[in-house]
């Protein structure tokens, strides 16, 4: 007598779930878990394939959910419980993007038994009560406590009145170093509104940041670097003070990619910062960099020692730049339109493609 024949079931629980994967297709990009994109046509084929059988309901569950996002609001909240307790969906999640917004009380939503939300920005234009800040401190200290392995983590928030919270003792300090220790991507992102709103800050003012920044970044296993200060300070009120520290306050053996963008750099403190590079980094992006100190031309030859094809640096300020004409900082600095010529002078330097340092001829 013959058994009975065999069918998809019988197969062991590794081959419904490579099938699983296959139907959902490739690997979420990274921007789409950052910002919480969903991929509708994928979604529908994992509903569709959980509905199957309660065998492929198991094997696809963790791939419904990539990523998602919460408000400080008890639904939102609620769901997120709900998506980590889940034994399969939780599986899959591989980014959380928490919105900050809070919420202030009105005449109008009194009446109304409504809050509204509201930003950073809204709240500062308006003098309202601060925003929550403390929370970019304690929430991946939070994660690192929950035996999560925080690997990514990106931040943007406009610009605050005070930055005392971001590290107001040393012990917080130690364990927001601790909670990062597996980080390999990390960015920092200061966006906000008009820049005529910001007060003129002192050094002391934006110490709290420097030393939540040096926290985080206190890892080894850091790969990729992003740090955009664009709404910290207005154009006409440019700081006096240094921000490189958190640049060369260690080495980081296996950075791949660093971008910044408007962070006013001591020539010392750059060349301190490229002296310690890896030799396998590959891209390094300098943008709005305002230099405090030296010469762009001693800065250019600081990166030359080190530079590869995917170094750039564009739109410098500081140094000779403050007294060069609109046309010389574009034949140095800026790209050809008429050409199609996306390097500039100063980016050829570095790529090796000219031999002489241009603003060295400058002189």
């Amino acid at each position: 007598m013959l058994g009975r024949s065999l069918n998809i079931f019988d197969l062991p629980d590794e081959i419904p779930m490579k099938i699983s994967a296959l139907a959902k297709g490739r690997k979420p990009d990274e921007v789409f878990i950052r910002y919480d994109y969903p991929d509708r046509e994928v979604v529908s084929s994992i509903k569709n394939l959980r509905l199957t059988s309660r065998r492929f309901c198991n094997a696809s569950s963790h791939l419904l959910l990539h990523a998602t996002s919460v408000e400080m609001t008890p639904s939102s909240l609620s769901r997120l419980e709900k998506i980590s307790r889940h034994p399969r969906v939780q599986k899959g999640v591989r980014g959380v993007r928490v919105d900050l917004h809070y919420f202030v009380y009105s005449e109008e939503s009194l009446t109304q038994r409504l809050l509204l939300p509201i930003n950073f920005d809204e709240a500062r234009y308006y003098q309202l009560a601060g925003p929550p800040s403390g929370l970019l401190s304690t929430l991946p200290v939070g994660i690192h406590n929950a035996g999560v392995s925080l690997t990514h983590l990106h931040i943007e928030v406009s610009p605050l009145r005070d930055y005392t919270t971001f590290a107001s003792t040393q012990p917080k300090l130690r364990a927001l170093t601790a909670s990062a220790q597996s980080l390999k991507d990390f960015s920092f992102v200061c966006r906000g509104m008009d820049a005529d709103l910001f007060p003129i800050r002192s050094e002391s003012n934006i110490d709290g940041l420097k030393k939540f920044l040096m926290a985080l970044l206190d890892t080894s296993s850091l790969s990729e670097f992003l740090i955009n200060l664009d709404s910290l300070w207005d154009n006409e009120t440019q700081p006096s003070f240094g921000f490189g520290l958190i640049i060369h306050f260690r080495t980081w053996p296996n950075l791949d990619s660093f971008h910044t963008s408007t962070l006013p750099l001591r020539l010392a403190e750059l060349e301190r910062f490229v002296n310690h590079l890896p030799r396998a980094l590959r891209y390094i992006e300098l943008k709005a960099t305002r230099l405090l100190g030296g010469t762009w031309a001693e800065a250019l030859d600081a990166l030359k020692q080190q530079s590869g094809r995917g170094w750039s640096i564009d739109i410098p300020s500081g140094g000779e730049c403050d007294t060069m004409s609109k046309e010389e900082n574009q034949a140095i600095f800026g790209t050809s339109y008429e050409t199609w010529d996306d390097d500039s002078l100063a980016n050829k330097y570095l790529h090796g493609v000219l031999k002489e340092n241009p603003l060295r001829e400058r002189e």
